[in-house]
């Protein structure tokens, strides 16, 4: 667990895991450079599988690598320090990778939640390997969801430290040598946050899609992509909470849970600086009308794109 300023949903994520039905694990935490209470909530716990080092800020990609090369067992899972582990989400991976030895990594689906932890939706994500394997090079994983054999790291390395999509890409690198699967069940509630949504919109998905599949059929991403990527990155705070609401209502719209009332909430969120937009208008006008039209509309977008 990588961990930066998360003091909002750390003790959540940590108890998640130190409540798990297997107890035979260590939990190796990252401080990367906190500034918030983030060390302190740490450093009260007295659990002794609870690994904990701290570093100056240097992205979550440099703060995994390190708990990478930490690592002792022969799985290393993976949560995000504002998500959280069903209890026995450890349990049912272990227990797949070791009667299932062709599989190098295993993911689940998640259960959405927002920054308040209320349910969103369910992911739909591919399952078996045949599936994910026609995916590629889109990411066929939730990064809070997976686990691995750390053997694998053997040939493949460690997280290249670009921003943001860096578990992709090592999940490209497994796939090349290991087959994949998720399991159905929900196994993590995954959190949407403001402060993540600017990699979500339809620009920065796109582009994102493109260095993906430069990775994939080259080997390597261009220094130029990772800065043009950089720099998409920046946004306002506005921006990022206007784009985060848009989101939900989507999700609420058309999710594996619909509600209406909820989509609306959202949308009203925009304020004025969303009613300016015809997108906000077209999902306004969607959640007064019938569920079963609202799936067949959103089917009929997709496929034209």
């Amino acid at each position: 667990m990588a961990v930066y300023n998360a003091e909002l949903y750390l003790k959540l994520a940590i108890d998640s895991i130190l409540n798990q039905s297997m107890s035979d694990f260590e939990l190796i935490v990252i401080n990367d450079g906190s500034t918030d209470s983030s060390l302190s909530i740490l450093n009260s716990y007295s659990d002794l599988r609870l690994k904990i080092t701290s570093q100056e800020n240097n992205g979550a990609a440099a703060a995994r690598n390190v708990g990478l090369q930490m690592a002792k067992g022969q799985f290393i899972a993976i949560l995000d320090a504002d998500d959280i582990a069903q209890n026995k989400r450890l349990e049912k991976q272990v227990e797949f990778l070791e009667n299932n030895s062709e599989y190098g990594i295993i993911g689940s689906n998640a259960r959405i939640i927002d920054q308040n932890n209320v349910f969103i939706s369910n992911s739909n994500q591919k399952i078996d390997w045949l599936s994910i394997n026609k995916l590629l090079p889109v990411n066929p994983f939730i990064h809070s969801t997976v686990m691995f054999r750390k053997d694998l790291l053997d040939e493949t390395g460690l997280y290249q430290t670009v921003p943001q999509f860096e578990d992709a890409l090592l999940f490209l690198d497994f796939s090349r040598i290991s087959k994949m699967h998720n399991l159905e069940e929900c196994l993590v509630d995954y959190r949407l946050s403001p402060t993540a949504i600017s990699r979500r919109s339809r620009k920065m998905m796109s582009y994102t899609a493109e260095c993906l599949r430069e990775y994939y059929f080259m080997g390597s991403l261009s220094v130029e992509r990772v800065e043009l990527y950089v720099e998409m990155m920046k946004s306002s705070k506005v921006d990022k909470h206007m784009a985060y609401y848009k989101l939900l209502a989507k999700k609420y719209l058309w999710g594996t849970h619909p509600d209406k009332l909820m989509a609306r909430r959202n949308i009203y969120k925009l304020g004025l600086k969303g009613i300016i937009s015809p997108e906000v208008w077209l999902l306004l006008l969607y959640s007064f009308l019938p569920k079963s039209l609202v799936l067949k509309l959103y089917d009929f977008i997709n496929s034209r794109r």
